[in-house]
């Protein structure tokens, strides 16, 4: 009966042991999900800034070079 006891109370701490580690691994794993999802959405969103001002810089540039060379003939 005192071995019985032993074995139940030692395979419930064994259970929670475990059931407790795979809480955090789940957890940190969840985390890191949405941690990375999250960075990978604001860099690709500042990418997408940024490729923008770079795009309407380089248009207006060559607007102006285009403009300063046909202005004499026109």
């Amino acid at each position: 009966m005192l071995l019985g006891l032993l074995m139940s109370v030692l395979l419930g701490l064994l259970a929670s042991v475990l059931l407790g580690l795979l809480e955090s691994v789940l957890l940190g794993l969840l985390v890191s999900v949405l941690l990375g999802l999250l960075v990978s959405v604001l860099l690709g969103l500042l990418g997408f800034v940024l490729l923008g001002l770079l795009g309407s810089m380089l248009l207006g540039l060559l607007d102006s070079v285009l403009l300063g060379y046909l202005s004499p003939y026109c």
